[in-house]
């Protein structure tokens, strides 16, 4: 566990490459270590090293099949790597199976179901997400990304003030704010 736990503290600081030598010595003291598994795995994601990732996430599962940091992993970087299908299965199974998720699980399961037509699944995830955390601003800039996909500019614009109530010039919300304001404004108030 220290050297899993030394590798935390190095890629906390930024320093990948001393992180990932701290979990490959741990994994090398034992080889079933789940959080050096998956912690190697994201030090491979973040150096976008993604087949080595996929492969420390899935290790890991196999050491633990319900190992919600290892599957919530593994379905992000499916879905980075546009494999949806498989990171909609592996969240769908994951909140069917598991209670007590982090709302990041949610988050990103709403994010595997973003590109599909699932929008309600997409949007209680990320409503899931939010009860977990009322001030997650990711859960909420995505609700108002489904809200302005569905032409629901009003919803949209309360959805970006809210954000904007807690993460004061986030350049992506202030983006859609104004775009959706700009839908539903008059063009004659335009030329006031």
């Amino acid at each position: 566990d220290a050297l899993n736990n030394l590798g935390n503290v190095y890629f906390m600081h930024d320093n990948r490459n001393e992180a990932r030598k701290c979990y490959v010595r741990a994994l090398k003291l034992c080889p079933n270590h789940r959080y050096a598994l998956t912690n190697l795995g994201i030090a491979f994601a973040y150096k976008g090293m993604i087949r080595e990732a996929i492969c420390c996430f899935r290790v890991s599962v196999n050491v633990c099949p319900a190992f919600t940091e290892a599957l919530n992993n593994l379905g992000l970087v499916m879905t980075q790597c546009g494999y949806l299908s498989i990171a909609r299965d592996l969240y769908g199974d994951l909140v069917k199976t598991q209670n007590n998720l982090p709302p990041e699980v949610y988050l990103n399961n709403g994010v595997a179901h973003s590109s599909s037509l699932k929008g309600s699944i997409e949007a209680e995830s990320f409503r899931v997400a939010l009860r977990a955390n009322p001030n997650c601003v990711k859960a909420i800039a995505n609700i108002a990304s489904i809200y302005m996909d569905a032409d629901r500019f009003d919803e949209c614009i309360l959805c970006c003030e809210r954000a904007l109530e807690i993460m004061p010039n986030n350049i992506p919300t202030l983006s859609k704010l104004l775009f959706a304001s700009a839908s539903i404004c008059e063009f004659e108030t335009l030329l006031e």
